[in-house]
């Protein structure tokens, strides 16, 4: 049986807005765009498929959050690729405040231009690979946001980037209850300790670690944050990874307002 060969589109750029390779050419009646960011090798972002002024924004934003500042910006295929100085993506910087609030940059600068995301990707069988970050493009844009990165440390100890106001700190330590074994400030952050090793379970004890999991995401919503992205990019020698979560909550949430989720 003939089989219906696709029409040719037009190539994509990394800053422009063209049908991605293999699309059909018949326009729908209702088309959203996508895009992706990756993070590859030790120190460099690529932008694939966003318009110019998003990418040149982004680049803009990304060069004041990185206090190294950026080496080089250059085409990379049908991508724009922006090398950082240093090597944020190198095991010893990946635990690094700096590398989360960069990422937490990109993230919430691309949320104000209307580029929301819908998923992190692993899609390589490469060693040391991290996600892709997919993009859905909306208009308008949601509403401001405050952000709220948390992230694994150790083997037993989760620490806030932004140190959350004393109603989160009291809500979560209570949520937590006999499982704290010590909650504090330490290096600027919040922490919190758990008996045992939760981050690295073995037999029952991989339950009890989803049900810290689940009460961090039920107690965060309580206080109207909602999960926006899970992002692996903390690599070990042994490929081991740890995300990190960002939250977000709506700047004029208070009590009793619904919990915006994308």
């Amino acid at each position: 049986m003939a089989t219906e060969k696709l029409s040719g589109s037009i190539p994509v750029t990394g800053v422009s807005q063209a049908p991605l390779p293999g699309a059909l050419s018949a326009t729908p009646v209702f088309r959203t765009p996508f895009a992706c960011v990756t993070m590859n090798m030790t120190d460099r972002l690529r932008f694939i498929n966003f318009p110019k002024a998003d990418f040149e924004a982004i680049r803009a934003a990304c060069e004041a959050a990185w206090d190294r500042g950026i080496q080089e910006v250059r085409p990379y295929d049908q991508a724009m690729e922006i090398k950082l100085a240093g090597n944020p993506w190198r095991l010893y910087y990946t635990g690094d405040d700096k590398v989360r609030r960069l990422m937490r940059c990109l993230l919430e600068n691309l949320f104000n231009r209307g580029w929301v995301l819908q998923a992190s990707v692993d899609c390589c069988m490469k060693t040391y690979d991290k996600d892709s970050l997919i993009f859905r493009h909306q208009s308008p844009p949601p509403p401001p946001h405050e952000w709220l990165a948390v992230s694994f440390e150790g083997n037993d100890r989760l620490s806030f980037l932004e140190t959350p106001n004393s109603d989160v700190i009291n809500g979560l330590v209570q949520t937590y209850g006999d499982s704290v074994q010590w909650h504090g400030i330490t290096e600027g952050h919040f922490e919190i300790k758990f008996g045992g090793m939760p981050w690295l379970p073995s037999g029952t004890d991989t339950v009890s670690t989803r049900i810290l999991l689940l009460n961090l995401l039920q107690a965060l919503e309580g206080f109207g944050y909602s999960l926006y992205a899970s992002i692996a990019m903390e690599v070990t020698t042994d490929g081991k990874k740890a995300d990190v979560l960002y939250f977000t909550r709506q700047a004029d949430w208070a009590p009793g307002l619904p919990v915006w989720h994308r």
